[in-house]
Order: structure tokens, then C-alpha cells, then sequence
């Protein structure tokens, strides 16, 4: 989002029908992103999730670099 709250890029990382929670952004003084959260993923019938940790570098493009 910029200064006004209008997306600038909606993109989607990682595997589909996976919970990704708390999402934070920091934006470069090169223009470029780091993105950091967590995708929590089940792994058995009783549902027990594990919390994986990420990180990513992205472009303006929302290309990973």
C-alpha cells in the first residue's frame, strides 16, 4: 500500500490451502521489500500445525531476489 492505502502489487508466495499469518513488510532504501511471517501447515488427521517461518526478498515487481 502506498501513502493514500492503494495496493500497489497482491501477490501470492508459497503452497495453496495453507494459513499464512501476520504478515510484516519493510521496504528498502533501494526500493526493494523484505517480507517475513509464517505459514501454518497441518500435518496429520487431528490437525496438528506447525508454525514454518519465512522471509523473503522481493523487487518492486514482487519478483524474489
Amino acid at each position: 500500500m502506498d501513502l493514500n492505502n492503494d495496493t500497489l502489487l497482491t501477490k501470492r508466495y508459497g503452497l495453496p490451502f495453507c494459513f499464512n499469518g501476520e504478515t510484516t513488510v519493510f521496504q528498502q532504501q533501494d526500493g526493494n521489500y523484505i517480507v517475513a511471517g509464517f505459514t501454518q501447515s497441518y500435518v496429520d488427521q487431528i490437525n496438528t500445525a506447525f508454525d514454518d517461518p519465512w522471509i523473503l526478498k522481493l523487487n518492486t515487481q514482487g519478483d524474489t531476489l
